[in-house]
């Protein structure tokens, strides 16, 4: 009994071994068949290849003596492009082995290869129109299979629509960094000059329309040295007048010869001394005897009024003058009105009239002022930024660690050095900047 059992262990155990051998089926296993063996070399085409002068690049495939001539075919593409932050890839679409440089020399299928050393030609098909520089390699393959091997590739590909564009851009920003750094300080330099002309100016236009022009042709007859004054000193604070003297920098970069600042400063402080004189003779002399003019206005002006008008008149010339000596000539004016029997009697001096809100060139210049500092300002921040967001953030794939936010903060550190003058641009150091005292309307 044991006997019949070891018999039909051993018989089941022969029939697995037999149907392991000969394969589920019956049939024996089939080996997988090993890759030929060929010794062959690829040469590299030249590189960098530049796709806008050729799209043909020449390369060699090397077979041993003896070695059996295959085909070889393209297999892999990596070759992508160098600026990681696009990730633009060139496919194995877009290649082909071809046996001339001519399209129609590219089969679409594996190339026979003619002899031991075999010219070659790759192609990029005309599909491909991405500008940009890119690297990698191309797996190319023999058929039958064996060792593959790598060609090396840097291929460029411009167009001459992009260089224009780009000639564009570079122009637009010659023009935009000349208007922000030349033509722009050009103009704040001479509003910067040009305004405290402008506030003696505006102070005595006010002052004009104050005194002659508001009173009747009766008084402004007595006056016309006041009125001569007034003018001339609003003729000679116009700019047209200042550019003919060359005190203020040229409107347009190297339009006219230096300004002359020494004589600017100089001019300006005669002229503050004569709208200083102008506004004393104004505001403490003829207001205080505007309330003693008739109302309504008689044919003529009383003898006495008629004297006291020239008196004030006749303060208007040789100016400018010292403040105190000008004060003591209209109080002896007013001493002698009030010494004339039947005259009525004035009061004390009126002290300065409340100067009335006026719009004018001064306040378009500040408005002016202003908005170029404003705008410098957000260029030169958006720049910065911009710049910033180049050099830190696009060429790091891997951006947003600790050190990489710390530079970020850092960086707003580095703006132009140029941006630091713009917050000496305040109003209220112009009046002071060229010696000049503006008096009070």
């Amino acid at each position: 009994m044991m006997h019949g059992s070891k018999s039909f262990r051993f018989i089941v155990l022969l029939s697995v071994v037999l149907w392991l051998q000969h394969g589920a089926f019956g049939e024996p296993a089939t080996p997988p068949t090993p890759k030929a063996t060929v010794a062959w070399s690829v040469d590299n085409p030249l590189s960098p290849w530049n796709l806008e002068r050729n799209r043909w690049a020449e390369f060699t495939v090397t077979v041993a003596e003896n070695s059996e001539i295959p085909k070889v075919r393209l297999t892999r593409s990596t070759i992508s492009d160098s600026d990681p932050n696009r990730g633009q890839a060139v496919s194995l679409q877009y290649f082909a082995i071809c046996t001339a440089p001519v399209a129609a020399s590219c089969p679409k299928q594996p190339v026979p290869l003619s002899g031991r050393k075999t010219t070659l030609w790759l192609h990029v098909d005309e599909a491909f129109r991405v500008n940009g520089t890119f690297t990698g390699a191309l797996t190319v393959d023999t058929e039958p299979l064996s060792d593959s091997k790598t060609m090396s590739l840097t291929i460029q590909r411009t167009s001459l629509s992009a260089r224009v564009w780009g000639g564009i851009v570079i122009l637009i920003g010659v023009i935009i960094a000349w208007l922000l750094t030349i033509f722009g300080r050009t103009r704040v330099l001479r509003d910067q000059a040009l305004l405290p002309a402008l506030y003696l100016r505006d102070t005595v236009s006010e002052l004009k329309k104050r005194s002659v022009d508001a009173y009747a042709k009766q008084v402004a007859d007595f006056l016309p040295t006041v009125k001569r004054e007034l003018d001339a000193v609003i003729n000679d604070l116009e700019s047209q007048n200042l550019d003919a003297r060359s005190f203020l920098p040229a409107s347009w970069p190297g339009m006219s010869q230096p300004p002359q600042a020494g004589l600017y400063q100089a001019f300006l402080q005669t002229e503050s001394q004569k709208t200083e004189g102008l506004s004393i003779i104004v505001n403490e002399g003829i207001d205080s005897i505007l309330p003693l003019v008739p109302n309504p206005l008689p044919a003529s002006l009383p003898a006495s009024m008629q004297q006291l008008l020239s008196d004030l008149d006749h303060l208007a010339q040789n100016l400018p003058q010292p403040a105190q000596a000008l004060r003591d000539k209209l109080a002896a004016a007013i001493a002698n009105y009030n010494a004339i029997p039947h005259a009525q009697r004035l009061g004390p001096i009126a002290g300065i009239a409340a100067a009335s809100p006026v719009t004018t060139t001064s306040y378009s210049v500040r408005l002016e002022l202003q908005a170029i500092t404003a705008i410098f300002w957000i260029v030169w921040g958006v720049l910065s930024t911009g710049i910033g967001i180049v050099v830190l953030i696009l060429p790091s794939p891997g951006f947003g660690t600790a050190i990489d936010y710390a530079r970020c903060a850092l960086w707003g550190f580095g703006l132009p050095v140029a941006g630091q003058a713009i917050q000496q641009l305040n109003i209220a150091t112009l009046n002071t900047q060229l010696g000049v005292t503006v008096p009070r309307l």
